[in-house]
């Protein structure tokens, strides 16, 4: 299997017009936060931390449902423009600075003090 560079992958994800992720489990997605940044149209499944990356930029589908996916992707390959607002919803809301906020705001609520 070939190993793509960080300079490749982005090449691939701004030449590509959909992003397609139909996993079964998959936590904070970075490629497909990257494909979005790239401009991809978002095709996702519905399932855990996916739909909240996703917002309304993209379309979600159930898992493992080929036909579901196969017309989201086709919905999303006449929908182009909606490339646009993934990157945007990526540069507003997944910021170094907005992620670092959040994770302190997590370790405060677990430790039960506010952090300096």
């Amino acid at each position: 299997m070939k190993r793509y560079s960080a300079e490749e992958c982005a090449k691939l994800f701004r030449t590509a017009k959909v992003y397609v992720q139909a996993s079964a489990y998959e936590s904070f997605g970075v490629s497909l936060a990257e494909a979005m940044a790239c401009g991809c149209v978002p095709v996702v499944t519905n399932r855990y931390a996916m739909p909240e990356t996703v917002g309304d930029t993209g379309y979600l589908t159930p898992f493992n449902n080929p036909p579901a996916l196969a017309q989201a992707t086709r919905e999303a390959l006449a929908h182009p423009e909606k490339g646009l607002a993934a990157r945007q919803r990526v540069l507003d809301q997944f910021t170094l600075e907005h992620r670092r906020r959040l994770l302190k705001e997590e370790l405060a609520f677990v430790l039960g003090r506010e952090l300096e």
